[in-house]
């Protein structure tokens, strides 16, 4: 008996270490329909990520309005454009910050009531990075002849960006964190084969990477917080890979 308890053990603190290594969250979603008027303030960024901090918010909240949208319960409220962006300038008219009103659920309610909302979310981004890796490990095209030759030898560029990102709600009526994920990770991978010898190498651009990791991590972000309503991402999740059939080391890539 004692065994089979050391056993369960072990495999529920495996799961445990997984999910924190994936970033994966356990705590239990916030019921928004409890709420009727909910305002999504700009994210707290870093300079890298500034770009972010309107963006996400007019993501969620362009999505949420239209899962809520059918039953009418809950009005959002969240950057639309440079015209509408009521709580970036009530945040500017109160002299505070997407920073401050993060790590501070007094002044998120003081944005909260200026805004008449119930509800206030409020999250940062931090940690952005851009990754490139080149592997130059002989892969080996099985998909148009047997054997190996040096016309199907191919190595891989591998390109990466990752991303942390933490969300929290605060009730206005009482100044209280109802809601709190941390730790939430964004990662997204690029694949590619080019045959050995070949000189030029098409990558992925910034531009592309960066677009991909907002709604990616927009993904993560929305499926915390309405599990119900929008399903999670791969984590990495792997944007493009090889179609050629690689093997290396006589075995099967698996990507």
């Amino acid at each position: 008996m004692k065994k089979v308890w050391v056993s369960s053990f072990l495999t529920m603190l495996s799961v445990i270490v997984l999910f924190g290594c994936v970033g994966g969250s356990s705590v239990p979603p916030i019921n928004l329909s409890d709420y009727t008027k909910i305002a999504i303030a700009p994210f707290a960024t870093e300079e890298e990520s500034a770009d972010m901090a309107d963006a996400l918010p007019y993501d969620m909240g362009t999505q949420l309005n239209l899962k809520f949208k059918k039953e009418g319960k809950v009005e959002w409220i969240y950057y639309q454009s440079e015209a509408i962006r009521p709580i970036r300038e009530k945040i500017d008219e109160l002299q505070l910050s997407p920073e401050k009103i993060y790590q501070d659920p007094a002044l998120a309610k003081k944005v909260g009531e200026a805004l008449g909302v119930d509800l206030i979310l409020v999250g940062h981004i931090s940690n952005p990075r851009i990754e490139k890796k080149d592997d130059y490990t002989p892969y080996y095209d099985m998909s148009q002849q047997a054997g190996i030759s040096g016309t199907t030898k191919y190595t891989l560029l591998i390109q990466s960006a990752t991303i942390d990102a933490g969300l929290k709600a605060v009730d206005v009526k009482t100044g209280d964190v109802v809601w709190n994920v941390e730790g939430l990770k964004g990662y997204i991978k690029y694949i590619k084969a080019f045959q050995s010898g070949v000189p030029s190498r098409d990558e992925v651009s910034e531009e592309v990477i960066r677009a991909d990791m907002r709604g990616h991590i927009v993904g993560r972000v929305l499926h915390v917080l309405y599990p119900e309503a929008f399903s999670d991402k791969d984590v990495p999740e792997i944007l493009m890979k090889p179609s050629l059939n690689l093997i290396r080391g006589g075995k099967t890539v698996i990507w």
